[in-house]
């Protein structure tokens, strides 16, 4: 699986609000970097997924995406909720093992 396909799967998965197949895209060592907080490995990882999908998925709109060999770097928005959001990965063996997120609110 290439890392385009990884990255596809997984906002695939947060549309749909499946907790088990988001998690399917991690290592099992991954360190997720947000605002300033740095949490290694999947149960960290898997909390703040599980308040993500909590009431189900949501209508991810993707804007762009760029992927080079193992690494990718996306922006999107989930419309009324999130008005931009960027995330930075990097993949090995088929498993995001680094990932960055920062979102900018929509106003309510």
């Amino acid at each position: 699986m290439s890392t385009q396909s990884v990255i596809e799967h997984h906002v695939q998965a947060l549309a749909e609000g499946n907790l088990d197949e988001i998690m399917a895209d991690y290592s099992v060592d991954c360190v997720f970097i947000a605002n300033d907080n740095c949490i290694v490995g999947t149960d960290g990882i898997r909390a703040i997924f599980q308040g993500a999908v909590a009431n189900g998925g949501f209508a991810v709109a993707m804007q762009h995406a760029v992927y080079h060999e193992d690494a990718a770097y996306i922006t999107w928005s989930v419309p009324g909720m999130i008005l931009l959001g960027t995330d930075t990965f990097i993949v090995k063996d088929e498993a995001i093992v680094l990932q960055t997120n920062a979102v900018a609110l929509a106003s309510a």
